[in-house]
């Protein structure tokens, strides 16, 4: 019994709060040791996906790479380590949030208003997507204009044929001008999928003769979209024809 009365009274004296003394010092101790560099510890961070904002497009494989290395899988644990933690609030509160939105009424109600876009006269006659560029004449490099569809469009009154292509999503004009006789499509850089020309352009609402390229996913639809430009502008060089000889004065008395 002395025995057990001795090793309790050693164990309670072990586990004893420490003076403060000592254990200033003992921290100090501490924070001169420094821990040696473990050679299996990464050096860096590797970031999966690219950063937003840049103009660089995020191709499928490239998309494809970042699922397979774990992304959704980190995110989707996440997402339930946190609805653990709440102990099931989550659901809850959500639940709340839909009944208050779908008995959520306007204060007015607006009239819906349809916004022309200036195509309703114009039919489309062919349409490729594709990624524009334009070049800048003070900085001498090539600019991206935007992604999407590029289309001829022909006015039902007049007959003229423009291209017309608007960013996708946002919708904003990155070209638009007529499709003239003079106009010529060169290759870009020996590629064959890219072409250049140049051209009176209203883009941004504004005359400006802009040097144009444009590139496609493959060699056949930039080859049919040149086949399209040169079958147009030989027809609009034929209307413009006929209608400088409808226009001239005539020279019978």
């Amino acid at each position: 019994m002395s025995h057990q009365q001795e090793d309790t009274s050693h164990t309670e004296a072990s586990i004893a709060p420490r003076d403060e003394e000592s254990t200033t010092s003992h921290r100090a101790g501490r924070a001169e040791e420094k821990p040696e560099p473990s050679e299996s510890a990464p050096t860096g961070f590797r970031f999966v996906l690219p950063v937003a904002g840049k103009t660089s497009t995020v191709t499928s494989d490239q998309q494809g790479s970042a699922a397979a290395s774990g992304v959704k899988s980190v995110f989707a644990a996440e997402g339930e380590r946190d609805d653990h933690d709440q102990g099931g609030d989550t659901n809850d509160a959500l639940g709340e949030e839909d009944a208050s939105v779908s008995d959520w009424k306007p204060l007015v109600q607006l009239d819906l208003v349809q916004i022309k876009s200036g195509e309703e006269d114009e039919e489309i006659l062919a349409k490729f997507r594709a990624k524009l560029y334009r070049f800048d004449k003070a900085m001498r490099e090539w600019k991206e204009r935007g992604t999407g569809e590029i289309k001829f469009l022909r006015h039902q009154t007049t007959g003229r044929v423009r291209l017309l292509m608007r960013r996708q999503q946002t919708l904003k004009i990155c070209a638009n001008h007529y499709l003239l006789p003079e106009m010529r499509l060169e290759e870009n850089m020996g590629s064959d999928r890219s072409w250049v020309w140049t051209a009176i352009d209203y883009a941004d609402e504004e005359r400006d003769e802009a040097v144009l390229a444009i590139r496609f996913k493959d060699s056949e639809t930039a080859t049919r979209f040149h086949e399209t430009f040169e079958k147009l502008r030989k027809q609009m060089a034929a209307l413009l024809a006929s209608e400088k000889t409808s226009t001239k004065p005539s020279s019978d008395h």
